[in-house]
């Protein structure tokens, strides 16, 4: 099972849903780490985590990022 994304807005109504059935996002996001500064490696993978209004800030920027990153399949050797 991989992780399911739910935005929603400050008063905790539904906005947009993204799941991750085959658990794919595991391959792509960063290692969880509290002295990174990304934000997508604060992730809980066993738990839930949630974005204050600064951190959601910086979501898309580093989530477009990891979309381009995706969209590109990796050269084999």
């Amino acid at each position: 099972m991989g992780l399911n994304i739910v935005l929603t807005d400050c008063n905790g109504e539904f906005v947009e849903r993204i799941d991750d059935p085959k658990n794919l996002l595991h391959e792509l996001l960063p290692p969880a780490d509290e002295e990174s500064e990304s934000v997508l490696a604060k992730i809980d993978w066993y738990g839930d985590t949630y974005f204050n209004h600064l951190q959601i800030g910086r979501f898309p920027r580093e989530w477009d990022q990891l979309s381009n990153v995706s969209s590109h399949p990796r050269k084999k050797h």
